[in-house]
Formats: structure tokens, C-alpha cells, sequence
């Protein structure tokens, strides 16, 4: 209910948040959840928004174990025990395999409390600026000027990824990779990491690696929101509602899958600053993992195997996404 509450609010266009009109909006779009089918828009709405958080809890011992494996050669970092001979992880199983016996049950999904928090309002707040961007952004004819439509398509994906961030996401996964990563010594508690960091580095330590980020965080996002919306106009609107759900969802896929293959390389080196701590630059991150991971490829792609089998929540979200809209028109 929150959650489609939240959509009614966030899809009336921008224009109409003024106090003279903004009652009437909110009204009308409220008004029209009221004349739908009963029985049907409202459980369509609960499984849409339930199923990518279910998602993301099966998938989520599996991304705990990118982070580890993309974060064992940063420098200064300390290994997952303080007490084990440390050789590193060489494949998402040992690391699953590792973190489970030391931590035992909870280890798989140590920092999900602190994803559920971040990472539900971050990918509606992707899409929702993503569709804001694309409405106030004149657009062009593909067929006339191609070049420049996939590149307003890709600036403004990029340009959702990023503003989300900054605002809400980039904290809170900061906080995340912390409790994810760190050795099982620690309190697995956000308020001492947050705490801990507040302390060590202040406010600027929660946007570690930021900057860097921005890089990765705009070739997945420009790659997955722009390619989405490119792929769907590309089929147009009849043929592509024609589709199967499988077929949007292996597109979805798809296209997620390209971005994170471009952008997985920018990803591990800020994971890397964010784990060495103050101190520690990017440079020092690049050079001590290529030294101790054994080439570029391998520290660039460390933990990519795990990216790839838990991705499949990309393409998920995605599709949840356009199904909440459909409904909220009322098709």
C-alpha cells in the first residue's frame, strides 16, 4: 500500500507541485486507484512490489560474496578471520563456504538489513528520475539522428544514477560493504559501523570513493535505464506489449548483464578504497591489487561470476517497474 501510495505521489508530473494545484493532482490520481477493478489492482500491486525484495534476499548471500572477492586485495584490509592463514578467495563457493563457518547461520545475509533499507527506495527513485528526465528532455527522432538519441538515452540514465546516489543510495551502501566485509570480530550492527566511521572519518567517509563511483555508477545506469527504454521503443509500443513476460525479462537481463560488464571494473577499485579505509588512494588500490590478484583481468573481473548469477534481480526490477505503471494507468 506505501508503495503504490508512493508511485500515485511520484508520478504526477513536477510542474504540478504548487500549492494551487497539487490538492487536485494528489485527488485525481488517488481517485483513479479507487475505480479500479477490486481484486485485482491491489494484489497485482503487492506481488509487484514484493517479489524483487525476495528477489534480492535469495541473491543476497551470492553478492555478499562479490563484495569479498572484489575486496580481498585491498590494502590494509583484514581478512575476513584475524585468525585464519589468509590465501584469498578463489571462487564464489569458497568464499560462501568460508564466511559460513566462521559466522554460521547469519553469515550468508550479514548487511541485508541494511540493503532492504537502502535499496528500495534507491531503484524507485532510479526509475522515477529516470522517467522525469526523459519527459523534460526534448527527444529526438532515432531514425533521423541516431547517434544522438542513444546518447540522450544514456546521459539520462546516467544522469538518474548518479542524482539517486548522491541523495539516498551511496550511504547506505557504504554502510553495507562495511558490515559485509568485515572480519567476523566486529559487531555485525550498522550503528557501530556508522559510529565507527563518523568517528574515523566523518561525514566524508560515507561517500568514499564517490567520485570513482560516479564512473561505474554512470555506465550501468546510462547501459541498463537507457537501453531499456531504447530496446522498448526500438520494438514500439504494440510489438512490444505483444512480448511475453520472458521476453522482457531476458532483455531486461541482458541489458543489465552489459552494463555490469562495463562497469565492474570502476565498481571493485571504489570497493576497494571503501574497505582500505583513510589514507589510501586510488592508485594504491590499483597497484596493490593488480600486484597481489595477478594481472589487470583478474582484479578488475574479481567477483564478476557472482555478479552475473545474482543479477537476474536487475532484470526483475525492471519489469516490476513497467508492471506498476501499466497498473497505475489503469491498463
Amino acid at each position: 500500500f506505501i508503495a503504490s501510495s508512493a508511485h500515485s505521489l511520484l508520478s504526477i508530473p513536477l510542474q504540478t507541485w504548487r500549492a494551487d494545484n497539487l490538492a487536485e493532482a494528489v485527488e485525481v490520481k488517488m481517485a483513479s486507484r479507487t475505480t479500479q477493478t477490486p481484486g485485482v489492482a491491489a494484489p497485482g500491486y503487492l506481488v509487484w512490489q514484493v517479489c524483487p525484495v525476495a528477489a534480492k534476499f535469495i541473491v543476497y548471500p551470492i553478492d555478499r560474496a562479490r563484495m569479498l572477492m572484489q575486496t580481498q586485495w585491498a590494502p590494509g584490509a583484514v581478512p575476513l578471520h584475524s585468525n585464519l592463514e589468509w590465501h584469498g578467495f578463489s571462487s564464489v563457493l569458497q568464499s560462501l563456504t568460508e564466511s559460513r563457518n566462521i559466522e554460521r547461520l547469519r553469515a550468508p545475509w550479514r548487511g541485508f538489513g541494511t540493503t532492504c533499507l537502502r535499496w528500495g527506495p534507491y531503484q524507485l527513485l532510479n526509475l522515477w528520475t529516470k522517467d522525469v528526465l526523459t519527459d523534460y528532455v526534448p527527444s529526438s527522432s532515432r531514425d533521423q539522428h541516431r547517434s544522438v538519441y542513444f546518447a540522450k538515452k544514456f546521459l539520462i540514465g546516467a544522469a538518474a544514477g548518479v542524482l539517486s546516489a548522491l541523495v539516498w543510495g551511496y550511504p547506505l551502501d557504504v554502510i553495507r560493504q562495511h558490515l559485509a566485509t568485515h572480519n567476523a570480530t566486529k559487531p555485525a550492527l550498522a550503528s557501530n559501523v556508522i559510529l565507527e566511521v563518523w568517528q574515523t572519518q566523518g561525514m566524508l567517509g560515507f561517500y568514499r570513493g564517490f567520485l570513482g563511483d560516479c564512473t561505474g555508477l554512470a555506465i550501468f545506469r546510462g547501459v541498463q535505464l537507457g537501453g531499456w527504454d531504447a530496446v522498448k521503443e526500438w520494438y514500439g509500443k504494440d510489438a512490444w506489449h505483444k512480448q511475453s513476460m520472458l521476453s522482457h525479462f531476458l532483455h531486461a537481463q541482458g541489458i543489465s548483464l552489459l552494463g555490469s560488464l562495463c562497469s565492474h571494473p570502476a565498481d571493485t577499485i571504489r570497493r576497494n578504497v571503501i574497505r582500505s579505509g583513510s589514507g589510501i588512494s586510488y592508485m594504491d588500490c590499483l597497484s596493490s591489487g593488480v600486484k597481489m590478484g595477478g594481472g589487470y583481468m583478474r582484479y578488475f573481473y574479481a567477483g564478476f561470476s557472482a555478479r552475473i548469477a545474482s543479477s537476474f534481480v536487475n532484470g526483475v526490477i525492471l519489469e516490476c517497474w513497467d508492471m506498476t505503471k501499466t497498473q497505475g494507468r489503469g491498463h
